[in-house]
Order: structure tokens, then C-alpha cells, then sequence
């Protein structure tokens, strides 16, 4: 009855998530425009998502530590403040300084890899 309509609802809000280092595409150019980041620079941040997200072996051991749950709990509580940040940061809501631009964005984008 309602549990599997409730799993058929987190499943659906889990997968909208899924795949979104593949957006890095949509957004790069406005991360360009924005920052006057050079092509390099984008490819580290694209790089960093990557990696973020193919080492993530940890994850499988809190996976099998603590369970379905928990583990989707940790991956939101990782990727929802890393894709707000990211989001507020481009949108201009939130300025972080020439200086400390690249660096932040690198930990979000390897945070938002994690998340996946």
C-alpha cells in the first residue's frame, strides 16, 4: 500500500539526482562567463567532479555500515549544500573572492561527485 507508493516516491526524488556531474556542460560556460575562468580551470572543475564521484568506495562501506537510509541521508546532506553553494555562487548571491573562487568551487564540485 502507501510504503511502496512512499519508495516509489523516493526513488524518483533519488534518480533526479542521478547523472548531474553530466550537467557540468549546461553550466560551464556561465561558470566561464562569470569568473573568467580559462578552459583549463574548467577542466580541473569538471575533473574534480570525476573524481569526486569514482572515489567513492567509502561510500559502498557506510552503505553496508549503516544502510539505505542513512547512506541517502549522507549523500543529501553532501550534495544539497555543495549544489546550493554552487547555485547561490553563479547566480551572485553569494561572493566568495577572486582569490578563493577556484579553490571553493573544486571542494563543492568534488562534494557534489561524492553525492552521487
Amino acid at each position: 500500500g502507501a510504503s511502496r507508493w512512499c519508495a516509489f516516491s523516493a526513488s524518483l526524488l533519488v534518480a533526479s539526482g542521478c547523472g548531474l556531474s553530466y550537467a557540468f556542460g549546461l553550466y560551464s560556460l556561465d561558470l566561464k562567463q562569470r569568473f573568467g575562468f580559462s578552459q583549463q580551470q574548467l577542466g580541473m572543475l569538471g575533473s574534480c567532479i570525476q573524481v569526486g564521484a569514482n572515489v567513492g568506495v567509502h561510500i559502498g562501506f557506510f552503505y553496508d555500515w549503516s544502510g539505505l537510509r542513512a547512506t541517502l541521508g549522507l549523500g543529501a546532506a553532501i550534495g544539497v549544500p555543495a549544489w546550493l553553494i554552487t547555485a547561490a555562487t553563479l547566480s551572485g548571491g553569494l561572493t566568495l573572492g577572486d582569490a578563493a573562487t577556484m579553490p571553493v568551487l573544486s571542494v563543492l564540485s568534488f562534494a557534489q561527485g561524492q553525492a552521487q
